[in-house]
């Protein structure tokens, strides 16, 4: 009987002894600490934009105030080229109030051009006044009459028809004529751009009207009507 109780003493003994080894090679322990894999970001004053946190002044400097035109001296009797064409006290349509009102043909003393070239200065009833250069031009197309009206047809597919003799402004259109249309023209300008022909607007009355002489002929052109004939 007592020989079994020493048995198991020693076996006792033995077991415990077993479990310090383990413990002491870290096998059968767990870890108790973890890494933080998440960085965690702290507050750098020497990464903040200087002046983030205050409002933003602006300062006018001279560049951004208007700038006013100098005017080259210049001389010459110049046309207007347009139906109208206001003329103003300064040279700022949008600022100056308009001191009266040219009209096409109206011939006016030229005295200088703007340093940009949009402005040009005139003399009216001797006041000096500003107009824009685009509307004037040097000569006028001179329209010479025919002894005889003459019957024309368009050659173009469609022709517009112009109050005054200008290409290039398209506010002057006032109707347009179709390929084979028969015009009478009474005049042709020395050049031979223009023809003025005598038109009727819509709703309007007759009267004597512009196009490009280009686009007429004596003979009728072929058109699709007269294919089908």
């Amino acid at each position: 009987m007592r020989f079994k109780v020493l048995s198991l003493l020693l076996a006792i003994l033995m077991v415990v002894s077993l479990i310090g080894v383990l413990a002491s090679c870290g096998i059968g322990t767990e870890k108790t600490s973890e890494t933080e894999s998440t960085k965690k970001e702290t507050f750098n004053p020497a990464k903040e934009t200087a002046g983030s946190d205050e409002t933003k002044k602006e300062t006018e400097t001279e560049t951004d105030a208007k700038q006013p035109l100098t005017f080259t001296e210049a001389e010459g009797q110049m046309f207007v080229y347009v139906i109208e064409l206001n003329y103003h006290k300064t040279a700022d349509i949008l600022e100056s109030s308009v001191a009266g009102q040219l009209k096409y043909g109206d011939a006016v003393t030229r005295t200088g051009v703007s340093s940009d070239g949009e402005w040009t200065r005139i003399k009216v009833e001797d006041g000096t006044f500003y107009v824009k250069s685009k509307c004037l031009v040097e000569k006028l197309d001179v329209l010479n009459n025919l002894d005889e009206p003459e019957e024309l047809y368009v050659t173009a597919e469609s022709l517009n028809v112009r109050l005054i003799p200008n290409f290039e402004d398209s506010a002057v259109i006032v109707g347009v004529l179709k390929k084979g249309d028969k015009v009478v023209r009474v005049a042709i300008s020395e050049d031979g751009t223009f023809s003025r022909i005598k038109f009727t607007p819509e709703g309007g009355k007759e009267g004597e009207y512009y196009v490009g002489n280009k686009y007429l002929s004596k003979e009728a052109p072929e058109t699709e009507s007269s294919k089908s004939e």
